[in-house]
């Protein structure tokens, strides 16, 4: 309605592709112009707003669309400058595209492993194991009003942004990302306090980032994860397990592209309905007693209250979750070894 409307208000160029979206629109040549000039000026418009708008976007079917008129308009640059290293760096033979085009492909694969058709209809798509509380768990507010299932499409987006600053080529021609989750998970949070995510939204992106090639190590190439390695990734990834797990499912289809080796692509999905089956027990076990506590180790094993304390009963709870003790007498004896092992003689404080 006027030439300078949305130099004015830069945000009004995110809000022209996310109303183009719900409503099946095209923008106007002379307004995507407009737009891509006015798209610098996002950096000091106001981070709530440029978060919910690209948010809003996210949430849109087709999100590879969208990411493309984004990135088209320089949208994307301006909102995620984090992500722009990413162009053209190459990765391994097993990948399709290079690292930036992965990440917008991974997540319309977010999309795609969330989607009730896909899971019914595709021939990848029905190899993704699936438990009905799965439905409420991603339509639950994450953070600032947004949903799981749109926040775990910006984690996609996110999930390799160190790639390109822990390149590394070795002698042997072999590409190695070494630490690129842990820099990743520390830019991702950076990222998101710009934008004024709360903390619960940071803490939690920045787990999924920092654990997302977890749910492909639980176990080895062709055997079942551990019950030690499934209580280990509920315990410590906690609220965002499920989101890690499903996060790895569209990695590993944004990997291989249109190559998808369908054998490695069904072991990947076993591990992860491995995983899901085996959750039940690690929220019981939330809720079951414990069989030891700090009083026991100090009235039994004569212990001072000291930093070892957290390890032992951890120890205790590690091998409750996984049926290796379930009486009190026999977490007694499996702190007796722990503690001769370490000593190499037996411990004060007998236990009947």
């Amino acid at each position: 309605v006027a030439p300078d409307a949305i130099a004015s208000d830069p945000v009004r160029g995110l809000r022209a592709v996310r109303l183009a979206a719900q409503l099946g629109f095209a923008i106007e040549p002379d307004t995507q112009r407009l737009i891509a000039e006015a798209a610098p000026g996002l950096s000091t418009a106001a981070p709530e707003r440029v978060r919910d708008e690209l948010l809003d976007i996210l949430a849109q079917p087709a999100v590879l669309t969208q990411l493309r008129l984004l990135d088209a308009l320089g949208l994307l640059d301006a909102v995620l400058p984090e992500l722009a290293p990413a162009r053209g760096v190459s990765q391994p033979v097993e990948h399709h595209w290079d690292v930036f085009d992965h990440s917008l492909h991974t997540a319309e694969m977010v999309e795609r492993v969330l989607d009730p058709s896909f899971r019914a209809h595709d021939e990848a798509g029905r190899c993704i194991p699936w438990e009905p509380w799965l439905d409420d768990h991603f339509a639950e507010e994450l953070s600032d009003g947004h949903p799981r299932s749109t926040w775990l499409r910006l984690a996609g987006i996110l999930h390799d942004v160190a790639k390109p600053q822990t390149k590394r080529t070795e002698p042997s021609g072999r590409v190695r990302f070494l630490g690129h989750t842990t820099l990743g998970a520390q830019m991702t949070e950076g990222l998101l306090h710009r934008l004024r995510v709360s903390n619960r939204g940071v803490r939690t992106l920045g787990a999924i980032v920092e654990s997302h090639l977890r749910p492909s190590q639980l176990a080895q190439k062709g055997e079942v994860p551990t019950s030690r390695a499934v209580y280990r990734f509920f315990r410590e990834l906690d609220d965002a397990a499920a989101d890690t797990l499903y996060l790895s499912l569209a990695d590993f289809l944004a990997a291989r592209g249109p190559d998808l080796p369908m054998d490695e692509w069904q072991g990947h999905c076993d591990r992860v309905a491995y995983a899901l089956q085996h959750r039940a027990p690690q929220d019981a076990l939330r809720q079951a007693p414990r069989l030891l506590d700090g009083h026991d180790l100090m009235r039994v094993f004569s212990l001072e209250p000291g930093p070892r304390f957290r390890p032992l009963l951890e120890m205790v709870r590690e091998a409750q979750a996984t049926g290796a003790v379930s009486t009190r007498d026999e977490a007694l004896a499996l702190v007796e070894r722990a503690l001769r092992d370490v000593k190499g003689e037996p411990v004060g404080g007998r236990h009947g």
